[in-house]
């Protein structure tokens, strides 16, 4: 049986600025790739995540606009924090959930690009990020 994923990465090797790929990672359809390769698919769940995914991939976009050259720095986690908040008062776990799946959607198109930008593989930029956190905090 096909991964979803493997679908997911061969799609992404179309021309840069393709749409069609930015508009199935970033705003998916919840549970989609799930019915597409045969996964069982839990119709109460997915309809309560569409019912809600524009609001949360609104909310996400609203809070990348307010944290992206945020100063100090120090305040991105409080902002984070303030809308995680926010999501789950109002929306519930499935919010949150949804929230991280379009937060992790942007993440990944955005190293890719960065990748193929500057030449380096994602996996070193993972690495980079990885050592930041490190140095950050060394005893864990």
């Amino acid at each position: 049986m096909r991964r979803w994923w493997s679908t997911w990465r061969s799609e992404r090797q179309l021309p840069r600025g393709s749409w069609r790929v930015a508009h199935r990672v970033l705003f998916p359809a919840p549970g989609a790739w799930r019915a597409e390769y045969g996964v069982p698919v839990d119709e109460d769940e997915d309809r309560r995540l569409r019912a809600i995914a524009p609001d949360i991939s609104q909310i996400s976009i609203s809070l990348l606009r307010r944290v992206v050259g945020l100063y100090p720095e120090e305040r991105i986690p409080e902002e984070a924090l303030a809308c995680a908040d926010e999501v789950l008062e109002k929306y519930g776990t499935d919010g949150l959930r949804l929230l991280v799946m379009s937060l992790a959607g942007w993440a990944a198109v955005e190293i890719e690009r960065d990748a193929q930008a500057t030449g380096r593989t994602h996996e070193a930029l993972l690495d980079d990020i990885d050592l930041t956190r490190l140095e950050a905090h060394p005893d864990g």
